[in-house]
């Protein structure tokens, strides 16, 4: 199996994580505001569905755009991950954001799987920028 930036610049990853985990959290978030709690495994307060719909949205308007758009759209997804992955785990936020064990596993996973996505990205574009600059 070849790496990305050995196939020639034909790694879509971006669209793909855009993709999946757009639509992951607008399940999520409609699963928010139709249910609250989903037994001991997640739960989703007001402010957490509103950010899961919006995160969704996002990520699934993004896999539509040109392929620097989807760098950046999940470069923005990389930072918002992290920063509720952040405040679900500090105690002075516990009361607008929860800390199930499944949904950090998640915005931990979704915040590494995006990091992969941007160096990917990021050096497959490299790789063809040097490739055209070499005589």
């Amino acid at each position: 199996m070849s790496r990305p930036y050995e196939r020639g610049g034909d790694e879509v990853y971006a669209m793909y994580y855009n993709r999946l985990t757009g639509w992951l959290w607008f399940a999520l978030g409609a699963l928010g505001l139709t249910r609250a709690p989903t037994g001991d495994y997640i739960h989703l307060t007001t402010p957490e569905t509103g950010i899961a719909l919006a995160a969704g949205c996002l990520g699934m308007l993004g896999a539509r755009v040109t392929r620097r758009n989807q760098v950046v759209v999940c470069g923005i997804l990389l930072l918002v991950y992290v920063a509720w992955l952040w405040l679900g785990a500090s105690p002075r936020f516990n009361r607008w954001m929860s800390t199930t064990p499944l949904e950090s596993v998640l915005r931990l996973l979704e915040a590494l799987w995006a990091l992969y996505c941007l160096a990917a990205e990021l050096w497959g574009w490299r790789t063809r920028r040097l490739s055209v600059a070499e005589p």
